[in-house]
């Protein structure tokens, strides 16, 4: 007995180790190759890597799309955008817990169209519609561009509609819960609510089985999703990924300072 428990401690470490490890030094999986090449090229200009889409809205040249970096912001962005197409990032420090450590996205806004989006930030701005420019370097430093696939413009519009006339709502800080008709939201929440309320139901942007709130990485997983596009300068820590990192060096330095030396 002493012995099985012995082994099942040690797996656990193994386990734990392992864990800690993909959470801080995962490498940053690009949308291209993550999400089966669905029509995109990376270029790689200036030491940063920007994803360009392959749409008709692009302009052509020799049968090939180019993307070009203008002071760190995609080319094209409001050109790729449209009403209604979800931005998600990965922020510095974020206390959200990403479910996959490859991704990790940690936060969402809504592309109001005219340069603008709408987002619940935090506990002291609520519901703000901001300039485009706020989810560009240097302020967001590692951005998808997401679209959700069927609705028409009129969907669209609705969404958009619904997620300004949230403007000046407060933040919920309960992750672990979704309303459709709250008075509260977080960044993912709205969305959900405002794409569930603009579809009549047919659009409901969460993993199933559906038993809590809504994260960004489930609407970045999502079937009815794709992205179109996003930048990609630095992928910063959570405080996740900086407390695994952490761990691994109190660990390694624990593991050093009781490890049986050797007596010369």
């Amino acid at each position: 007995m002493v012995q099985l428990m012995d082994c099942l401690f040690g797996m656990a470490m193994i386990s734990s180790l392992v864990w800690l490890m993909v959470e801080a030094f995962a490498p940053p999986s690009l949308s291209a190759i993550a999400r089966e090449n669905r029509g995109y090229e990376i270029c790689e200009i200036d030491d940063c890597s920007t994803m360009g889409l392959r749409h008709e809205d692009m302009r052509v040249i020799d049968d090939h799309v180019h993307s070009t970096l203008q002071g760190h912001e995609t080319a094209g962005d409001r050109g790729v955008l449209k009403p209604g197409d979800i931005l998600l990032g990965r922020c510095r420090l974020s206390p959200v817990p990403a479910l996959n450590p490859f991704e990790s996205w940690t936060h969402a806004a809504i592309y109001a169209g005219d340069g603008t989006i709408v987002v619940a930030g935090n506990p002291a701005t609520g519901v703000v519609e901001r300039p485009l420019e706020s989810w560009m370097y240097p302020e967001m430093t590692w951005v998808c561009y997401v679209r959700v696939e069927g609705p028409d413009e009129s969907i669209r519009e609705k969404v958009v509609e619904f997620a300004r006339d949230r403007s000046g709502q407060p933040y919920d800080v309960n992750w672990l819960s979704k309303q459709l008709d709250g008075d509260s939201w977080y960044c993912s929440e709205l969305i959900w609510a405002a794409y569930h309320h603009a579809s009549e139901g047919d659009i409901d942007l969460v993993a199933r089985p559906d038993l809590f709130g809504v994260s960004p990485d489930e609407i970045y997983a999502h079937e009815a999703t794709f992205e179109i596009g996003g930048h990609y300068e630095k992928r910063p820590d959570t405080i996740f990924s900086l407390g695994a990192k952490i761990s691994l060096l109190c660990i390694l330095f624990c593991a050093g300072a009781l490890w049986p030396h050797g007596v010369v």
